[in-house]
């Protein structure tokens, strides 16, 4: 009887050990000369990298580098609210910004 408990917690430790060791699905990558609006978390376009190609569309998030590409223009508003207008195609990097109104050029 301690036999068959023991091999139920020990096939029951091995499922949940396989479950967590399995490795997250990675994140899709996404093409850097798509059209659109393109949003970095730092400066120098590196950190996690956004993209959006729908207008209008707002986004609300911290970034510090963006680029615009053609047919696009970018209200953003930094972090001390100063309002920034960006017209594709066009790129501004360290900048400290909170969100941005996205509409066609």
């Amino acid at each position: 009887m301690i036999a068959v408990i023991f091999a139920i917690i020990l096939i029951l430790a091995f499922v949940v050990y396989f479950i967590l060791k399995q490795e997250p699905e990675p994140e899709k990558m996404i093409d850097p000369s798509a059209p659109g609006v393109h949003y970095y978390e730092e400066c120098d376009y590196s950190g996690k990298h956004s993209h959006t190609d729908k207008v209008p569309s707002k986004v609300e998030a911290n970034f510090k580098s963006i680029r615009v590409s053609d047919d696009f223009a970018v209200r953003a508003y930094s972090t001390t609210d100063q309002e920034v207008f960006i017209k594709g195609p066009s790129t501004v990097k360290c900048t400290p910004f909170k969100k941005m109104d996205i509409t066609p050029n």
